[in-house]
């Protein structure tokens, strides 16, 4: 298997990880049905993760969570970049692909559990943003919130977006 399946099949694992949880209730399902939905073999399960499910969940929302907030490396790049659009596009096609994710998102957000993970990927995409758009702290945020936002409207395109940032004088930090 090379990197770029094995990737896939991470990324498989981790989507069908918090679908399986939002749908089935916290832990309630097996690693027989994660590994049948992520067509992957249980075997594989066990090697990478040993067959604990809270490891499953803690790495999927690592993982997916920094794509759904823009803090993944390949995103940061395009940030650096001043490429909103393909770092949008990115979040969305997350979203399309496993929307539970936002579920998950908002339902442990305040939770022992997950909720400092989740904040902590929160801080760490207002701060990469704040950081390549030479912005205060609080822009940062605005647009960090700015960009969850336009990522859960998927309908949206491109040009609508820059039309839109262009008439809230925001263009220029996306150009």
């Amino acid at each position: 298997m090379d990197n770029h399946q094995k990737d896939h099949k991470i990324v498989s694992l981790f989507i069908n990880s918090i679908k399986l949880d939002v749908e089935k209730g916290h832990l309630k399902w097996t690693i027989s049905s994660l590994a049948k939905s992520s067509k992957i073999t249980r075997s594989l399960i066990y090697h990478y993760f040993e067959g604990d499910k809270e490891r499953i969940l803690d790495e999927a929302l690592h993982y997916l969570g920094n794509v759904l907030v823009g803090a993944e490396d390949k995103q940061l790049n395009y940030w650096r970049d001043h490429n909103i659009h393909q770092a949008l596009k990115n979040s969305r096609s997350l979203l399309k692909e496993c929307p539970q994710i936002l579920q998950f998102y908002f339902k442990y957000r305040s939770s022992i559990q997950y909720g400092k993970k989740i904040r902590s990927m929160e801080l760490k995409g207002i701060k990469k943003r704040q950081n390549f758009l030479k912005v205060s702290f609080s822009e940062a945020k605005v647009l960090f919130y700015l960009q969850m936002g336009l990522g859960i409207a998927p309908n949206l395109k491109a040009q609508e977006i820059s039309m839109g940032l262009k008439k809230l004088g925001l263009s220029q930090q996306f150009s």
